[in-house]
C-alpha cells in the first residue's frame, strides 16, 4: 500500500489504504496519532475498556477499529483511512475514495 497525500476538492488530506491485519504500517501511522489498544478475539461484544482514542486490529474479523472521542469505526481490508485537516480519521471505501480524491502530488495510484 502507498502512504501519500491525496487531494479532495478543495482540501488536501493524508490517506492510507488498509491491506488487512498484517498491514502494520497503517496501524503504526494511526497509533502515532491516537494510541493503540488490544481488541481481543473478535468474538462477543466490544470490550468495555476501549479508550476514548486509539486503534486496534481485530484478528478475528480482520477489521481495524479506529476510536476517536469514544466513537468506534470499523475499517475493512481494502478501505482507505482518511485524515482530514482537522485531525479526524474515518474509513472510506475504495470506490468512494477513487471517485472523490485524486493524488495531490505525482505519485499515481
Amino acid at each position: 500500500m502507498t502512504l501519500g497525500w491525496y487531494r479532495r476538492k478543495p482540501a488536501v488530506v493524508e490517506a492510507y489504504r488498509f491491506g488487512g491485519f498484517e498491514d502494520e504500517d497503517v496501524v503504526l501511522w494511526l497509533e502515532s496519532h491516537l494510541g493503540r489498544f488490544e481488541f481481543g478475539s473478535g468474538v462477543g461484544p466490544v470490550p468495555a475498556d476501549v479508550p476514548d482514542d486509539g486503534v486496534a486490529v481485530d484478528r478475528g474479523t480482520g477489521y481495524m477499529w479506529i476510536v476517536q472521542k469514544a466513537e468506534m469505526a470499523p475499517v475493512r481490508p481494502g478501505e482507505w483511512v482518511v485524515r482530514e485537516p482537522d485531525g479526524w480519521f474515518y474509513p472510506v471505501s475504495d470506490e468512494e475514495f477513487r471517485g472523490r480524491y485524486e493524488p495531490a502530488f505525482s505519485s499515481g495510484w
